[in-house]
């Protein structure tokens, strides 16, 4: 699955707003550690969180820019010249992404991923590696003023969401917690920091009208007897949306020695 060029910047000024400052310095404490590391943004579109991060890592990071559209990597590649584009995709070789990395960053992806999907990613991450992932959706949106019709639509788009993206059925809401238990149960220290998008309409109008019409659209598509909801739903005038992310950080797995020290604390 891609999104267009346009989408990721129409959202970009939310998420930089949203982004925790504090698992971002999580982040560059652990590469300050490291000796001209790796970043592999996987699933990079544009670039734009690989761009962001460029602050908060070493002058000597080495970059990889991944994502399974063409077009938009080669957007990325263009904003940053230095950093190293791979077509490759993700559904099928995610081990071949991350190899070689000592950081591994992405951006609100984890939710289109299934739960054998996040499997396999954890289990090719390398055991070295700190993970850094922004923005996975977590089911929680609150639109005001609110309509009568919020309900029934929203249970629509959250059983749009639970479909196949072309990673196996979709988490939607629950990839972020879930992400969170898996890369702890690998021996990862997490840390896990909820970064809604607050949205209002006289800064955001334009990312407010556009989530309208694709959540109306994602609806009417799970549930045709909805459309005429979906319309109305899609036509009102929302003053402030919040539509809720968590951002999660894991350190390195932790060796056998120090987790036993730690057992016996």
């Amino acid at each position: 699955m891609s999104f267009s060029a346009e989408w990721l910047a129409l959202r970009a000024d939310a998420d930089a707003a949203a982004r925790d400052v504090g698992l971002m310095a999580a982040l560059a404490a652990d590469l300050d550690r490291r000796d001209s590391p790796q970043l592999v943004e996987i699933a990079c579109g544009t670039g734009a969180l690989s761009h962001a991060l460029r602050r908060w890592a070493p002058q000597s990071a080495r970059w990889r820019l991944v994502d399974n559209d063409q077009a938009l990597l080669t957007k990325a590649a263009a904003a940053q010249p230095d950093a190293q584009p791979r077509l490759i995709d993700l559904a099928q070789n995610i081990e071949q992404a991350v190899e070689g990395a000592d950081a591994v960053v992405a951006s609100a992806f984890f939710d289109l991923a299934s739960e054998a999907w996040i499997d396999r990613f954890i289990a090719a991450l390398p055991p070295g590696a700190c993970f850094y992932g922004a923005l996975t959706y977590d089911g929680v949106e609150k639109w005001l003023p609110a309509l009568e019709q919020d309900p029934i639509i929203l249970a629509r788009l959250a059983e749009h969401m639970r479909r196949d993206k072309g990673f196996g059925p979709s988490l939607g809401g629950r990839a972020g917690k879930m992400l969170a238990q898996k890369l702890a149960e690998n021996d990862r220290r997490v840390l896990v920091a909820r970064t809604p998008w607050r949205l209002n309409a006289a800064r955001d109008g334009a990312l407010i009208k556009e989530l309208s019409r694709g959540i109306a659209q994602a609806a009417a598509e799970t549930d045709p007897g909805v459309a005429a909801a979906a319309e109305i739903w899609r036509s009102a005038n929302r003053e402030r949306v919040e539509i809720g992310h968590v951002d999660i950080f894991a350190g390195p797995r932790i060796p056998a020695r120090e987790r036993a020290l730690e057992a016996h604390s």
